[in-house]
This record gives C-alpha cells, sequence and structure tokens, in this order.
C-alpha cells in the first residue's frame, strides 16, 4: 500500500478517538503527526462560535508552546496567512519551499529561512464544504520536503479526526451544561430552607417556592429532590463515558472492515486466475505450451507469488475479522455492563 502500514494508522486513529476533550486530542494529534513527518513546527487550529482559534502549538523540540485555545488572530503572520489559503481552498496545502511560492515567499518569516509545508483541512462530518479544523505543519525547506507519504497518511486520518473533533466540542457543551446545573444546586440549597418532605426550597410560610423538576410520574406531582438531580447528572455522566467508549471500538471495527475491503480490491486472486486462463486458452495443446512458449519459462513463479500473496492475504484478513468481532463482542459488553448498573442505580434510588 501506497500509505503508512495499516497498523500503523490503526493505532494512531485509535489514539485520536480515545480522546474526549478537545485540547488533549488537539495535541495527541500533532505529537502523532510530528513522529510520523517529521515536522519541525505544528499548530491544530478549530473552528470555535467565536471564530478560528489554535487549540494547540508544537515546538521543533516537541513542547507545547501553549496550553489554551488562542485567537487565529493572535498567531505568527506567517501561521494566519498559511492557513487562511487552506480555509479559502479546503484542500491540502503541500509547499516544497516557500521560496518558490509566489503566496508566501515574501512573509518575513520565510525570507531568510525558506520552509516546506503541509497543510490540511479537516471538514466538517457530512459537510466536505466547511472546514472545522486545520493540521499545519512546517519544517526548514533544507532538511527535505514532506512526502506523498506524509500527504496521504494524513489526509486519511482526516475524516476520523473530524469525528473525533465534533464530538469533543459537543462533549465540552455537555460538560460546561452540567457544570452549570451543579452550580445552580449547590446556590440554590444554599440560599432556600428546604421541606422537610421532599427537600424542595420553601417561602417563610413553608411552602414549595421554586419546585424540583416533575418527575415523569402518572400523576405529575412528584418532585426531584437534590440527591435525584445529582442522581440523573451521575447518569448523564456516565452515559456520555459509554458513548465514548462505544465510538473508540466501533471506529476499530470501521478501520479493521475498511482493510479488508480495500485488501481484496487489490488482491491476488485475480493474477492466479489470469495464470490458470493461460493453461484455459491452450488447452490440448498444453505439452507445446510449455516446452517453446516463452510464458511457461514465467509461469511457474508468477504463479508461486500470486499464491504466497493470496496466503498473506488470508492470514491479514483473518485478523481483521477477527478484530472486528472483538470490537463489537467489546462493545455488546460495554452495553449490557451499563444496562446492568443503570438498573441497579435506579433499583438503589427506588
Amino acid at each position: 500500500m501506497s500509505f503508512s502500514p495499516p497498523r500503523r494508522f490503526e493505532e494512531v486513529s485509535l489514539k485520536v478517538a480515545g480522546q474526549i476533550e478537545l485540547h488533549p486530542l488537539a495535541v495527541t494529534v500533532l505529537e502523532e503527526a510530528r513522529v510520523h513527518t517529521k515536522a519541525q513546527h505544528l499548530w491544530f487550529v478549530v473552528r470555535r462560535k467565536s471564530g478560528m482559534t489554535i487549540e494547540a502549538e508544537l515546538a521543533a523540540d516537541g513542547h507545547e508552546v501553549q496550553k489554551r485555545s488562542l485567537p487565529l488572530s493572535a498567531a505568527p503572520a506567517h501561521v494566519r496567512t498559511v492557513v487562511d489559503v487552506a480555509i479559502r481552498e479546503n484542500t491540502n496545502l503541500v509547499v516544497d519551499s516557500t521560496a518558490g511560492d509566489d503566496r508566501f515567499a515574501s512573509l518575513p518569516a520565510f525570507q531568510d529561512t525558506p520552509a516546506a509545508l503541509l497543510t490540511v483541512p479537516v471538514t466538517m462530518p457530512g459537510a466536505p464544504g466547511k472546514v472545522l479544523a486545520v493540521l499545519h505543519m512546517s519544517r526548514d525547506a533544507g532538511d527535505g520536503c514532506f512526502d506523498a507519504e506524509d500527504v496521504q497518511f494524513l489526509t486519511r486520518l482526516a475524516p476520523n479526526l473530524g469525528v473525533s473533533v465534533l464530538n469533543a466540542l459537543k462533549v465540552g457543551l455537555y460538560i460546561k451544561k452540567i457544570e452549570q446545573q451543579q452550580k445552580q444546586l449547590r446556590e440554590s440549597e444554599q440560599a432556600s430552607p428546604r421541606c422537610e418532605r421532599c427537600g424542595a426550597p420553601t417561602d417563610e410560610n413553608g411552602t414549595s417556592a421554586t419546585p424540583y423538576p416533575k418527575l415523569p410520574t402518572d400523576d405529575g406531582n412528584a418532585t426531584l429532590s437534590p440527591a435525584e438531580i445529582a442522581h440523573f447528572i451521575e447518569r448523564g455522566k456516565d452515559a456520555r463515558k459509554v458513548l465514548h467508549d462505544l465510538g473508540n471500538h466501533l471506529n476499530g471495527a470501521v478501520l479493521a472492515s475498511e482493510e479488508v475491503v480495500e485488501m481484496l480490491s487489490e488482491s491476488r486472486l485475480l493474477q492466479v486466475q489470469k495464470a490458470f486462463e493461460i493453461i484455459k486458452e491452450e488447452g490440448d495443446n498444453l505439452s507445446n505450451f510449455f516446452r517453446d512458449d516463452p510464458r511457461a519459462k514465467l509461469w511457474p513463479e508468477y504463479t508461486a507469488r500470486a499464491l504466497d500473496g493470496l496466503t498473506s492475504e488470508y492470514e491479514t484478513m483473518h485478523g481483521d475479522i477477527q478484530g472486528v468481532v472483538k470490537y463489537l463482542q467489546i462493545m455488546k459488553e460495554i452495553i449490557y455492563d451499563y444496562q446492568s448498573r443503570a438498573i441497579n442505580s435506579d433499583m438503589g434510588q427506588s
């Protein structure tokens, strides 16, 4: 295959999928990209509601430059310019040397030391026209340019990365909402007297002033106590973790399945079929074919190589299919475990 070995790609994809929060995700992506491409300086830019922000940056020594998101406008001019071009054109930007590219040659950062650039836009899942994030990296042009394998590796990673970025942004919103609800709950508990029966706030006459949310019961009159609200918040956190774990293993199953499909499309089986079609065409003339035809001298070696390739394909696909079964079994166990814990937790609340 022309891109990085499948196992290496699968390992990186699973590492990326394993990050549920945006900043650790961005750092993981940059660290893996640096290992693969030998880039000297890397940036990960993400689209937030406030605009494009630099979520992480790695320096030449591999250390993180800043540990919080900053607006893209605060980035150096050469970074802003390159990222803007990648967003506007929504395509991979591969520059062997900025000295030979009119778009960047005049930038002060590149005048003394021309750079090789590789910038990969990450689009919104289901909306390929909208750039969700940008992975940008550079190194001194004198150290060599980024090659086709670098580009293909990151291009293949980009769709999975888009899903992970979108999920991380959603998780960030969920965490923020949960923290706000917990803060409101604490403030409410501290500020108001409590009903002895249900724990809801009461006025000076002991009447429920701002009752807690209604439970979905038949009479519609039951209210949630602080403990019950906390219980449902914990259930929400637990469910979020379950979805995250399921996503990781589903991603692994998808990657293994894609590898099987790709190997089938490039299978040595066609070569074996072609070798035996030659024999079939000769029919009753096989003795003359093996004695006089120049192709006959190559036929045994050609067939042996094709059969060896088939054996290797079988072993790889067999391992991938076993991997899919393993991932599905793990997902089944995750769901069963969550259901069991949820039932036990609900029974404990009743």
